[in-house]
């Protein structure tokens, strides 16, 4: 009796697993459908994206539907550019020049061909401070023009 009684037992543990592996299987092959049959539905031409990100000659871009005319003023960001505040206006720091734009509609304050060989930009509240890193020139402005060269 008590064998019968254990090999019961033992059939209905193993029913028990078999159940539960079954509805772990019907589980994962659900899961795997709905992730086909989403990505089906959601597919994206990868092709059709990488041509929207290059321009004509094949480059990655961000730019590409931007037409320059609409922009009141153009920073050729292949260069090493810095942007300041200078008292409400902005001042900008290129390889070759320092200019101060009027912030609200880009006209150009006051424009200083410097030459330095490494341009730093320093500002504090008015004035603007344009030295050569590395050798002892150096220039002060304000928005409006020179302080001391």
């Amino acid at each position: 009796m008590a064998d019968n009684q254990r090999e019961m037992e033992r059939r209905e543990k193993r029913a028990r697993k078999d159940r539960r592996h079954k509805r772990v299987i019907w589980i994962l092959i659900a899961v795997i459908v709905l992730a086909l049959i989403i990505m089906k539905v959601c597919e994206i031409n990868i092709n059709s994206v990488k041509d929207h990100f290059t321009d004509a000659e094949g480059k990655f871009t961000l730019t590409d539907g931007v037409t320059q005319d609409n922009f009141p003023y153009n920073i050729d960001s292949s260069q090493n550019v810095s942007l300041v505040n200078i008292n409400n206006q902005l001042g900008i720091l290129t390889p070759s020049s320092f200019t101060v734009l009027n912030s609200k509609d880009a006209v150009s304050e006051y424009v200083f061909e410097h030459g330095y060989s490494n341009p730093v930009l320093e500002t504090a509240g008015i004035y603007s401070l344009v030295y050569d890193q590395g050798a002892k020139a150096y220039r002060l402005d304000t928005a409006g023009g020179a302080v001391y060269d």
